[in-house]
């Protein structure tokens, strides 16, 4: 197994080996942060990796997780979905953009709305520097 370094914090890859050992191959993930396929290899190796785990960071969560337009940031998808976060993806605006905030595309707010208040999520593991939700979809398709 390939070992923390300056990208990837060893409660990260502790993390993403957790998530991998558990979470359903049938919902996508949706990250921030280094993408997906770097862990599975950094974990696995070579190997295949899950019909899930993607190879180029997603373009989603929405910015805010949607906040802005929806009640829940479940009402962004139609299918339910994982999201999985680290410690540098909440404060790289903080920390980097402190006058600017405007340019943020989540706010400290937005983690703890989606942390406290969103019935669409549910956390199931945290270890401080590294978390992973379940999000429920609660958006309408259109036909």
């Amino acid at each position: 197994m390939v070992e923390a370094n300056s990208q990837v914090t060893e409660m990260e890859m502790i993390g993403m080996k957790w998530f991998f050992g558990y979470q359903n191959d049938s919902h996508l993930i949706d990250d921030r942060g280094v993408p997906q396929i770097r862990f599975w290899v950094a974990i696995h190796g070579a190997s295949m990796s899950s019909n899930n785990i993607r190879h180029y960071p997603p373009d989603s969560p929405p910015n805010n997780f949607g906040y802005f337009n929806n009640s829940n940031y479940g009402e962004s998808y139609t299918l339910d979905r994982y999201y999985i976060d680290n410690k540098l993806s909440r404060i790289i605006y903080p920390e980097l953009a402190q006058y600017n905030k405007h340019l943020w595309k989540f706010t400290p707010e937005d983690f703890s709305r989606m942390d406290n208040d969103d019935s669409s999520v549910n956390k199931f593991y945290s270890n401080g520097e590294f978390w992973a939700y379940y999000v429920q979809a609660t958006g309408v398709t259109s036909h």
